[in-house]
């Protein structure tokens, strides 16, 4: 087999390697790769982790903030990031300006400008890293050139789970927002079945936005705030994997105009997250073994 059958023959197998990797977590197959991505968007609503998918066109597609993806290129094949369509690229931070070199490019996908980011290395054999800055959010990417010809991974993309379930939110109808609105004052946002809850939460930490209490419904978590919370600074929140692993995670503050009531609102089920400001963290654990009853929930669970 020659060289190029041999380099031909390498990003077939990855390529499909990928496919088998995204198709297995359902036997369902997508016509558009939007519907894929909604598919793993729910699966990482409830609580899974979010997988990459390829497009029809042979594009790999990334869950961004599920993972450190790599690109795999050479000196005789250009790596390609891509960008949201109408994301601005800020700043392109290159670990290692010697080996390796980056441009910026532009194309037109279905009226709206997509920005690329296009990195190539100098010499085989290198690998480094490469942060990108943009007016949406920052990527982390690993750099990598393998010392002869093989699987190359060399044009990627990304989805948004958060966005996705962001925009299921948007697309609440005026009835829908309305109710929210007259039941803004309750921990939860609508009605729910009581064996649907679950309060099942530790809650260490003893700062001063240490919530009250925390439930999810199945699909989000809420946490009940303190009175201290209402006119001092939000912490943040960040998920924390199996392995300590940190990734930041955004949520919706909600206050009850008349009440002055603070909750906070997470779009995911999660395993171990922490409130963090300055040096004071409050560590949240879900119990999922042993589920919390409702009344128990109610009155003194979750300390």
């Amino acid at each position: 087999m020659s060289r190029m059958q041999k380099g031909l023959f390498g990003l077939w197998i990855g390529a499909a390697g990928f496919i088998l990797a995204s198709s297995a977590m359902a036997a369902t197959q997508y016509n558009r790769y939007e519907d894929a991505a909604v598919a793993q968007a729910m699966a990482w609503q409830s609580g899974k982790k979010a997988k990459p998918i390829v497009s029809s066109d042979g594009k790999v597609i990334f869950p961004f903030g599920q993972g450190m993806p790599r690109l795999t290129c050479s000196p005789t094949r250009a790596c390609d990031v891509e960008l949201e369509p109408g994301e601005k690229a800020r700043q392109i931070i290159l670990g290692d300006k010697q080996n390796w070199s980056w441009t910026g490019a532009e194309s037109i996908e279905k009226g709206v400008t997509v920005a690329h980011v296009v990195f190539q290395p100098r010499d085989n054999n290198v690998e480094s890293n490469v942060i990108i800055t943009t007016d949406r959010r920052t990527y982390h990417i690993k750099l990598y050139a393998p010392k002869d010809e093989g699987v190359y991974l060399n044009r990627v993309g990304f989805y948004y789970p958060e966005d996705l379930v962001e925009s299921w939110e948007s697309k609440i109808g005026a009835k829908e927002k309305a109710q929210a609105r007259n039941e803004e004052s309750n921990l939860l946002p609508a009605p729910v079945s009581v064996e649907m809850l679950d309060y099942g939460y530790t809650i260490d930490g003893n700062a001063s936005f240490r919530p009250i209490r925390v439930v999810n419904d199945g699909e989000k978590v809420y946490m009940e705030m303190p009175d201290s919370i209402r006119s001092g600074p939000n912490p943040s929140f960040h998920l924390l994997d199996s392995q300590g692993k940190v990734m930041v995670v955004t949520y919706r503050r909600k206050e009850n105009a008349s009440t002055g009531r603070v909750h906070f609102e997470v779009d995911r089920l999660f395993d171990k997250g922490q409130l963090v400001m300055d040096d004071e963290k409050v560590t949240i654990t879900w119990k999922k073994a042993k589920k919390a009853g409702f009344w128990n929930g109610l009155f003194g669970g979750g300390n």
